[in-house]
């Protein structure tokens, strides 16, 4: 199988990823962030990658696949097939609160629904609504 390459981190990705690292207590976001960051700085490939984090080696690709389309492809949109778009008919009156429509595999094309919350930096909840 190919080695899945993902681009190099932006200095904010990478910090976002560090700090995720070091400060959740959900162990399953933590074993993420650690994959993707031992991809991107030591461009480890899937299968060491699963030996280090105790992974299944297709869990570990699948991740760095979502990682690559999601977080790092700055074309949404704009070509492909995995175009996410955000229906206004399952968006919430204030707008904070919608489902994100997109392709949900690379093996095949099902329709995948995720729950997005806009949360604004510095305002708190009462003050978004």
């Amino acid at each position: 199988m190919r080695p899945i390459e993902l681009p190099d981190l932006t200095p904010e990705a990478h910090q976002e990823l560090e700090e995720l690292y070091r400060k959740t207590h959900d162990i399953r976001v933590r074993t993420r962030a650690q994959m993707i960051l031992l991809a991107a700085e030591k461009r480890m490939v899937a299968a060491e990658i699963a030996e280090i984090v105790r992974e299944n080696e297709q869990t570990v690709r699948r991740w760095l696949k979502r990682w690559s389309l999601f977080y790092q492809n700055d074309d949404w949109g704009t070509s492909g097939d995995y175009q996410p778009s955000f229906p206004t008919k399952w968006m919430s009156k204030d707008g904070l609160t919608m489902l994100m429509v997109y392709s949900g595999s690379f093996d095949d094309y099902n329709l995948a629904l995720q729950k997005i919350t806009i949360k604004l930096k510095g305002v708190s909840n009462d003050q978004q609504k």
